[in-house]
C-alpha cells in the first residue's frame, strides 16, 4: 500500500471521529460502542446501534460494489491461525479492551489527539504486546493449523438482506426517540465513514495489521504507521478546535470526553496487555471485527466473535463487581 493511500485512510478515519465529536460529543471507540450494545446500555443503546449499523452498511457496500477486494476470502482470512487461536485472541481483545478502557480506535485515534496520558500508556502498551506476540508467533508457529470448516463462509443473509436489516435497525433507533434523529443519522453516518476509511487503510485485513505488528526486515509493512499518523495528527487539529467549544451542536449533549479518567491504572496496563497479546495473534481488533462480521468468515463467527464477546462481559462483570469506579469505555 502506499503512503498516500495509508495517509488518505487514516484521514477519513479521523474526519468520522472528528464528525461524532463535534455533532454529539461522543468519542468513537468502538471497544465501548460494542461494550455499550452488548450490556443493553440504555444512554448510548440507540447511538452505539446507528453506530455499528453504519459500519457494516460500509462493508456491505465494498462487497456491492467492489467484490470485497477490501476483505480476505475465507481462506486467506484463516490462513496461520487455528480455530482455537481464534478464540483465544477474540477472548483478550474482549476482556484486554474493557479492561483497559479503549482501543486503537478509543486510544489511539481518539486519545493521542487530546494528549491524554493514559491513552499513550496504553498504546504504548499494546503496541509492545502486540509487536512481541506477533513476532514470537511468527517464528514458533504456535496455533497455525486451521481447522476444515475455519474456511468456510456462512451466508446467513444475502448482501440486501442484511443492508435491510441494519436499515430497519436503524430506523427502529430513530422512531424510538424522534427528538435525537440528529444523533442517530449522524452515528449512521460515522460509523460508514469510518468503515470506509478502515477499507481503505487496509485494517480490514488481518494479514496487513500482522505484516506492521511482525518485525521482519523481509515482510514489514510500515503503511499502518502512516494510517495512525494521518489519523492523529488530524485529530489533533479538529479535536483541538471542537472541544473549545462550549457544547457539541446538538445542544443537549456534552463532551464526555472532558470528564473521562486521567489517572494510570493497573487495570488499564493489564487490560492493554491482553489486547495486545490478542491483537498480535490476530490482527484483528474490535472495529475490524465488527466491519468482518458481514463477510461471514467462519472464524469470525464461529470461533473469534463470540469469545470477544464473552471476554468484554466478563470485564464488565469485573469491573462492576470490583473496580473503583464504573468508568466509561472509549
Amino acid at each position: 500500500m502506499s503512503v498516500s493511500v495509508a495517509l488518505l485512510g487514516g484521514i477519513i478515519i479521523a474526519v468520522a471521529t472528528s464528525l461524532n465529536l463535534l455533532v454529539t460529543g461522543k468519542v468513537t471507540g468502538w471497544s465501548g460502542i460494542l461494550g455499550g450494545i452488548l450490556t443493553l446500555d440504555r444512554k448510548t443503546l440507540r447511538s452505539n446501534v446507528c453506530l455499528a449499523a453504519g459500519l457494516l452498511l460500509a462493508s456491505l457496500y465494498d462487497l456491492q460494489y467492489r467484490d470485497g477486494r477490501s476483505f480476505e476470502d475465507p481462506r486467506r482470512f484463516s490462513e496461520g491461525l487455528s480455530v482455537t487461536g481464534f478464540a483465544l485472541a477474540g477472548f483478550c481483545v474482549g476482556l484486554g479492551t474493557r479492561l483497559g478502557n479503549g482501543c486503537t480506535s478509543g486510544h489511539g485515534v481518539c486519545g493521542l489527539p487530546r494528549l491524554s496520558v493514559r491513552s499513550l500508556v496504553a498504546v504504548l502498551t499494546f503496541m509492545l504486546f502486540g509487536i512481541l506476540t506477533a513476532t514470537l508467533k511468527s517464528h514458533s508457529h504456535f496455533l497455525s493449523d486451521p481447522a476444515p470448516h475455519a474456511v468456510l463462509r456462512i451466508s446467513w443473509l444475502s448482501s440486501d438482506q442484511f443492508a435491510y436489516f441494519l436499515l430497519f435497525c436503524f430506523a427502529i433507533c430513530v422512531l424510538s426517540n424522534l427528538k435525537m434523529v440528529l444523533d442517530s443519522v449522524i452515528s449512521l453516518l460515522t460509523g460508514f465513514v469510518f468503515g470506509i476509511g478502515l477499507q481503505l487503510s487496509g485494517m480490514t485485513s488481518r494479514h496487513t495489521v500482522l505484516a506492521f505488528l511482525t518485525l521482519d526486515p523481509k515482510t514489514w509493512d510500515s503503511s499502518l504507521m502512516f494510517v495512525m499518523a494521518g489519523a492523529v495528527i488530524f485529530n489533533f487539529f479538529s479535536f483541538s478546535s471542537i472541544l473549545a467549544r462550549p457544547a457539541p451542536l446538538i445542544k443537549s449533549a456534552s463532551f464526555g470526553c472532558k470528564s473521562s479518567p486521567k489517572t494510570v491504572t493497573a487495570s488499564l496496563v493489564v487490560g492493554s496487555s491482553l489486547f495486545g497479546i490478542g491483537w498480535g495473534l490476530s490482527g484483528i481488533c474490535p472495529g475490524p471485527a465488527l466491519a468482518n462480521l458481514a463477510l461471514g468468515h467462519s472464524a469470525m463467527l464461529l470461533a473469534f466473535f463470540p469469545t470477544l464477546i464473552a471476554g468484554n462481559l466478563l470485564g464488565y462483570l469485573w469491573q462492576q463487581s470490583f473496580g473503583p469506579t464504573k468508568s466509561k469505555s472509549k
